[in-house]
């Protein structure tokens, strides 16, 4: 064997050590982020509630941000409230509401 002759046995060696490095560099696939926040986001924009009783119909979206305005009206950050729950007596026209399962209150329609 000469100087310029490699003996064949480190060839596949050799190859083997490029083909590694080849697929070392290949970054995965990476999965899309949904993310829960946007999702929730649509649903609320897509949502319409109507109340009807006795001849008469209300939007329910004006009504749950009359709670909010009312909330945040008794030093409240609208952030803090993460439980909004609304018990509406259309008799009464009034809407009662329970905020995070301790702050209640009313407004009216």
């Amino acid at each position: 064997m000469t100087k310029l002759q490699k003996p064949k046995a480190e060839e596949p060696a050799a190859e083997k050590k490029a083909e590694k490095k080849a697929a070392k560099r290949v970054a995965p696939e990476k999965k899309p982020v949904v993310k829960k926040a946007a999702a929730a986001k649509v649903l609320k924009k897509a949502e319409e509630v109507y109340l009807q009783f006795g001849g008469e119909e209300w939007d329910l979206a004006p009504l749950k941000e009359k709670v909010l305005a009312a909330f945040v009206a008794e030093g409240h950050r609208a952030s803090s409230a993460k439980k909004v729950a609304l018990y509406i007596k259309p008799e009464e026209r009034k809407v009662y509401y329970v905020i995070n399962e301790k702050i209640t209150g009313s407004v009216d329609f």
